[in-house]
């Protein structure tokens, strides 16, 4: 016989239930996932976390950074490029990075003044600097 023909007579006929597919279930049933309640569907937004506002531990970071900071900025030469390297780095905190550009603007400018009292000095003449010294000094 036919498909058509057992379609027409009205007749069903069902297979046997397998390992896999319980004797009451059909096969439809068993193949479709089951979803939870509580799933969240494919096209529903995320539901948003409220952020909450920086601590000030978390804006201005902690002690022992700071600690840091300033005992690597006071050695001469590594200090200098320890700043550079804190003012241009991506991963360094905002707070971290103005205050090495601060650092870094502080030390140009007092080398640039450094520069220019020496060199009014060297103008004026070495002798008038002795002489200042030695009557500072004699006076004492």
């Amino acid at each position: 016989m036919d498909s058509k023909d057992t379609k027409e007579m009205g007749a069903v006929r069902q297979l046997p239930p397998t390992k896999l597919q319980p004797s009451g279930q059909e096969p439809q049933e068993q193949l479709l996932p089951k979803r939870p309640s509580g799933q969240l569907k494919l096209n529903q937004p995320k539901p948003v976390k409220e952020q909450k506002k920086p601590t000030r531990l978390q804006r201005y970071g902690k002690v022992g950074q700071w600690f840091q900071v300033l005992c690597f900025m006071n050695v001469p030469v590594f200090g200098f490029i320890y700043m550079l390297v804190l003012a241009v780095r991506k991963k360094t905190p905002p707070y971290k990075k103005s205050f090495a550009a601060a650092y870094i603007l502080y030390r140009i400018l007092v080398m640039a003044l450094a520069v220019v009292i020496l060199f009014i000095l060297y103008k004026v003449g070495l002798s008038f600097v002795d002489e200042i010294l030695k009557y500072a000094g004699g006076s004492l």
